[in-house]
């Protein structure tokens, strides 16, 4: 080697020291070592080919977690409804057993006396959402027992899916629209409105006022007197005309008792100011139904929440 010359070696040594490696050759790799590199790497391949596959199908990746949700919505759901049956029952086991039903003799002596052929019910609320829906409910299913099981229909916009299921179950058909109360009966009714607005009230009477229908009418709600009572003679003529015609043919007005006789810790608060009311036929006599029909209609109806043909508003109970 002459002087001031260097073999390859040392000057790419020298480079890769300083850090300006220009070339290195990868050192050779023992047999077994390659071997089992190279089983590793197929292997990791195959699992990545697997789970590339299973997470792109479409089956797989849409499928299977859409079928997890709905059996675990679908079971919350069944949940939801068989606690809110257990809770009602519950209740209607605490109205037998409390002595609150014994208190209601009076008023069942008077519902057997009308002897009604059917249950409306507005104004439940939800059930599920409600504790006093809840109450309200189960003391209208204990009376009915006392009835003889009658077919009792709902409505209220505030109730949900599962209210419609619960309800189902406990043989309670569901009103498929909002009637705002305008229910024209066709045979005797008990009306169970439990704290439904004055309005719903004023609708019912309304739709049922002449001499074949209005006396085929029991309510077991408000009292109507109360609104009467807090509004002024003036203003509650004013606002309801077809009640306050029906306070003057009462011939019924059984208050429900207290709450507190239901013997529980939380008072619910379900019953107050709620009673039975229906008309005295003998006072009907005198009134004439055609002329107070014909003179209301119009100018009051707004005022009175009767709206025809317009089903797109929904009022709440």
């Amino acid at each position: 080697m002459r002087s001031g010359e260097t073999d390859g070696f040392t000057l790419v040594t020298a480079k890769y020291k300083r850090g300006r490696a220009v070339h290195k050759t990868p050192a050779p790799q023992p047999t077994t070592s390659t071997t089992h590199t190279t089983s590793l790497y197929a292997a990791t391949s195959t699992e990545s080919t697997t789970s590339t596959t299973t997470v792109l199908s479409k089956k797989n990746r849409r499928t299977k977690p859409i079928h997890q949700h709905q059996d675990v919505t679908q079971s919350a759901n069944t949940a939801a409804i068989d606690s809110l049956i257990s809770k009602i029952n519950s209740k209607r086991y605490t109205i037998r057993t409390s002595g609150y039903l014994t208190s209601l003799q009076p008023h069942l002596d008077i519902l057997l006396e009308h002897n009604p052929d059917e249950i409306i019910c507005y104004g439940l609320g939800s059930p599920l959402a409600s504790p006093v829906s809840q109450w309200q409910l189960a003391l209208i299913l204990e009376l009915n027992h006392g009835l003889g099981t009658l077919p009792i229909l709902a409505f209220d916009p505030a109730t949900t899916s599962q209210d419609h299921i619960a309800l189902g179950k406990l043989n309670v058909s569901l009103i498929s629209i909002n009637e705002e109360a305008q229910r024209a009966v066709s045979c005797r009714t008990l009306f169970y409105m439990p704290h439904c607005e004055q309005f719903l009230y004023e609708n019912l009477v309304r739709a049922n006022w002449s001499k074949e229908r209005i006396p085929q009418l029991i309510i077991l709600g408000n009292r109507f007197a109360r609104y009467r009572e807090a509004q002024g003679l003036e203003e509650f003529k004013k606002r309801s005309v077809f009640l306050d015609l029906f306070l003057e043919c009462l011939d019924t007005v059984v208050e429900l008792p207290g709450e507190s006789g239901l013997r529980v810790r939380h008072c619910p608060y379900a019953f107050t100011d709620t009673c039975l009311q229906r008309v005295d036929r003998n006072k009907l006599v005198s009134i004439d139904f055609g002329n107070e029909k014909d003179e209301d209609e119009g100018e009051n109806q707004p005022e009175l929440g009767f709206e025809k043909n317009d089903s797109s508003k929904t009022k709440t109970c």
